[in-house]
């Protein structure tokens, strides 16, 4: 199988879901496995569909609003004025 079509994501939730039954069969390794390999299975048969023109880019999109972030709690952060604003007066 194609490791670029397996979903990350129901790769995940069926990890979650059969991690409990793995678990109850632990002393039994010969049912655990088949277990697992059931469980590999199901992976492998979720994938995700062929989109052969999509594309997506990775960017960083710009902060929305021209304040300061807040990089420490409310009641330590002093903010001495507006950066982008000119000072009236």
């Amino acid at each position: 199988m194609d490791l670029r079509r397996i979903r990350f994501k129901g790769t995940a939730d069926t990890l979650r879901h059969w991690s409990g039954g793995l678990e109850a069969l632990r002393g039994q390794p010969r049912r655990q496995k088949d277990l697992l390999d059931a469980m590999l299975e199901l992976i492998a048969k979720d994938l995700v569909p062929l989109r052969p023109d999509r594309e997506e880019p990775r960017a960083k999109k710009r902060r929305p609003k021209n304040y300061h972030l807040l990089t420490k709690p409310r009641y330590e952060m002093l903010i001495r004025g507006h950066g982008n604003r000119p000072k009236s007066g």
